[in-house]
């Protein structure tokens, strides 16, 4: 594994950069045995569908730390976490396999779905927290008008 991240020759903010080179030691031991079986890729017979797959791993398990991620107990703008995911999916797999064929394949695949994978990922636990927090009124609501008939 390398030990140097290489992150300058990405379009990040100097604050984006800060927060890739703290949660890049993170997020590198929980994605590590995808890196390992993208390392092993046989350049010779790729399979998209597999390297789409490790793809999605890597950006969503990217999400999940920014997610979590706060800057003075604040968390991070939704168009940093963006950014951040995505230039941090694309660090991780140029930093982590040395062997450019490798990455010379890999790349454009991330690059055509790192963004759509992410905007789904959004979309989708949008719409869940939207109905589990409406479930969760309508509950309230119905425990406060029960508590209110057991004093009444």
């Amino acid at each position: 594994m390398s030990l140097i991240v290489n992150i300058e020759n990405y379009s990040l903010t100097e604050y984006q950069k800060q927060i890739v080179k703290v949660v890049y030691d993170e997020i590198k031991p929980v994605i590590l045995s995808i890196i390992e079986e993208l390392k092993q890729i046989d350049i010779n017979n790729v399979s998209p569908e597999d390297i789409s797959k490790k793809i999605f791993i890597i950006v969503t398990t990217c999400i999940k730390i920014i997610e979590k991620t706060k800057v003075n107990n604040k968390k991070i703008d939704g168009g940093d976490k963006k950014q951040i995911v995505l230039e941090l999916g694309k660090i991780i797999i140029n930093t982590e396999i040395d062997n450019t064929s490798i990455t010379d394949i890999i790349n454009p695949i991330y690059d055509t779905l790192a963004e759509d994978v992410l905007e789904t990922v959004i979309d989708v636990s949008s719409q869940v927290n939207t109905e589990v927090k409406k479930g969760c009124l309508i509950m309230f609501v119905k425990l406060k008008e029960k508590i209110s008939q057991c004093i009444s």
